[in-house]
């Protein structure tokens, strides 16, 4: 967890996050005002590109940003406002305070964020099992993009009427001899609002994985975002997914229709976590 720098009549009073309100980490968190002449909100930052101290540092940003191999990035500074800028910096570090999570990522729309998560943690040898009802378009992308990919992708028998989660999660380790490298679930879902209790997969992940094959529980949240759905218990790597305007939570006036994606280390033990990605998820509670 971050600090939040809280403005007060003569200075800056430094806090934890885990100790604000969430009310206080809505206004406050990502910003830290003596680094933009002591303006009370983030300035947004209108440039696209950035100057560097030095062209040494400049040359090692572009190294890194193009894969150079022993590329070492620099702790700090900008290349170019569509791979970073200090304003979505704010907004992504105000998201990942409000929600427990150590890092957020945005991403121009929630199907960006989904697909990315997918094909950075599906492959031939981790296959994706999906509790229904989802998201029209991550449906289609599990049913018609992966398996083309060559992942494999079940579907858990979930439905109203069908199996509980657990019995679905066995019946489909037993009928098929393997075990998953994500659960997707979506809960509460979009539009029938049928709630998958996430503390359960991850307990399931928790107990069926090894060191070898770590087994992720994704979570898309559309309809409750996560900040208003902590959980109690705790489980393996939770990523959470978000397909909803960030900018209303934040206060920033940028690109509403951003969203976000990222690891979460509280777990979710009813309606459920949304989801990140972009950087690797960390072993931590729903």
């Amino acid at each position: 967890m971050g600090e939040v720098y809280v403005i007060g009549l003569a200075k800056e009073t430094k806090m934890k996050n885990a100790k604000l309100h969430p009310d206080t980490l809505a206004i406050h968190a990502g910003h830290r005002p003596a680094d933009h002449q002591g303006a009370v909100k983030p300035p947004i930052h209108a440039t696209s590109t950035f100057v560097f101290p030095t062209a040494e540092e400049g040359a090692a940003h572009m190294e890194a940003a193009y894969g150079v191999e022993g590329a070492v990035a620099p702790d700090s500074g900008y290349i170019y406002s569509r791979l970073g800028n200090p304003t979505r910096t704010a907004a992504e570090e105000r998201l990942a305070a409000l929600d427990g999570a150590d890092v957020s990522a945005f991403f121009s729309s929630g199907m960006a964020a989904i697909s990315t998560a997918l094909l950075a943690w599906s492959g031939p040898n981790r296959a994706v099992w999906y509790a229904p009802p989802l998201y029209g378009g991550t449906t289609h992308f599990l049913n018609e993009v992966l398996p083309v990919k060559g992942t494999p992708v079940e579907v858990l028998d979930v439905a109203p009427g069908g199996a509980d989660l657990v019995s679905a999660l066995e019946a489909k380790r037993l009928a098929t001899g393997t075990l998953p490298g994500i659960i997707f679930l979506e809960t509460p879902a979009n539009p029938t609002m049928q709630v998958v209790r996430i503390s359960t997969a991850a307990d399931w992940a928790r107990m069926h994985s090894t060191p070898e094959h770590r087994i992720l529980v994704f979570v898309d949240n559309m309809v409750a975002i996560g900040a208003l759905t902590k959980g109690r218990s705790s489980s393996p790597e939770i990523l959470k997914l978000c397909r909803r305007m960030a900018s209303l939570t934040l206060g920033l006036g940028i690109l509403p229709t951003f969203r976000y994606v990222q690891t979460d280390r509280n777990n979710a033990d009813g309606p459920s976590r949304g989801f990140g990605v972009g950087i690797a998820p960390k072993s931590t509670g729903q």
